[in-house]
């Protein structure tokens, strides 16, 4: 055998391991293409380099008041679900709401001082995004109130993660694996 095959040999041994934990060490052998990666994508442009310590906020609220289908209008509980109050039905088992043609739920809802229309209700998940403002006006509001909160990124289940070279899933923990059930996978990792 000669001195570049056994070199050859020695290089193919080094990329093949019965040894687990030296897999899911993730070596990189060309860190020069990560810094790379980063420098194409903008990192070190020190754009985001800085966050804000603390965030004051002044808020005055205008609660719910009143909701209204077509010409009867309801008092609303601040206490109680919105959606509860707009899904409700009559004695005769007619919701006063929904609207059949469109298969939605429509009507408005008003504060002190604002009114909206809410459509493109279906039943399911009513949220801000329901409400559209119709009218405003100089109404009474609850006193000012002023918050302090410290801001942080915002994260949810299946976000893309912000650097592009980032390859592991934040959710596996391959050192520590507790399945509440047993599968294949788990008799293969290390305790």
């Amino acid at each position: 055998m000669t001195a570049e095959d056994k070199q050859r040999q020695q290089m193919h041994a080094v990329n093949q391991s019965v040894n687990l934990a030296e897999a899911l060490a993730a070596r990189v052998k060309d860190p020069l293409w990560f810094l790379a990666r980063q420098w194409q994508s903008g990192e070190f442009a020190a754009e985001n380099g800085g966050r804000m310590a603390g965030v004051q906020m002044e808020c005055r609220e205008f609660p719910l008041c009143e909701l209204t289908s077509g010409d009867r209008a309801t008092p609303l509980d601040p206490a109680h679900p919105l959606d509860a109050a707009l899904e409700a039905e009559r004695q005769d088992h007619v919701a006063p709401n929904w609207r059949s043609e469109a298969l939605e739920y429509q009507c408005t809802v008003k504060s002190s001082a604002h009114t909206f229309r809410i459509q493109d209700y279906d039943g399911h998940g009513l949220d801000w995004f329901h409400l559209e403002l119709s009218e405003t006006g100089n109404g009474p509001a609850d006193e000012a109130r002023v918050l302090e909160l410290v801001p942080t990124q915002l994260e949810f289940r299946g976000e893309p993660h912000p650097r592009w070279w980032r390859l592991e899933d934040a959710e596996s923990y391959f050192d520590s694996p507790q399945d509440s059930e047993f599968s294949v996978l788990s008799t293969l990792l290390p305790e």
